[in-house]
């Protein structure tokens, strides 16, 4: 789970990026918001592809679930955060609230696969990291 973890990690601190960008609701994103969506979706798209080429190991399909939902509404949340650079609009503040509330969904999934992943190590039996002790890539 160290792998995941620390994908985890990573959109985590793109998200925080743009939630940041988002409290100073201009029409125009700053480079440092824009290139976080950017790594964003990169760094959601890798989760993807990772969990896509490593099922889960038994007893952790819903940690898996809930990894790559986060990954899939926070890549929706960067998309939608680029989106603000498209001019001004009467749709402006539609598209912060809707960016905002992909962020906390986004949020809500992260805190269940951590609290999934850490019951697991405590507790189950069921091998944590089933790329073994370097965390795999």
């Amino acid at each position: 789970m160290a792998a995941a973890r620390r994908r985890i990690r990573t959109v985590s601190r793109y998200a925080a990026t743009l939630r940041a960008e988002l409290e100073v609701q201009t029409p125009n994103p700053s480079r440092r918001g824009y290139d976080a969506a950017s790594e964003l979706v990169s760094a959601c798209s890798d989760i993807a592809q990772w969990l896509h080429g490593l099922p889960a190991p038994a007893g952790l399909e819903r940690a898996e679930a809930e990894i790559g939902a986060a990954a899939g509404v926070l890549r929706n949340a960067a998309f939608a955060f680029r989106s603000l650079a498209q001019g001004v609009s009467d749709r402006f503040m539609a598209r912060c609230e809707a960016c905002q509330a992909m962020l906390a969904q986004g949020d809500l999934h992260v805190e269940a696969f951590m609290a999934m992943i850490s019951d697991d190590i405590t507790g189950s039996g069921v091998s944590a990291d089933p790329e073994g002790p370097s965390g795999g890539t």
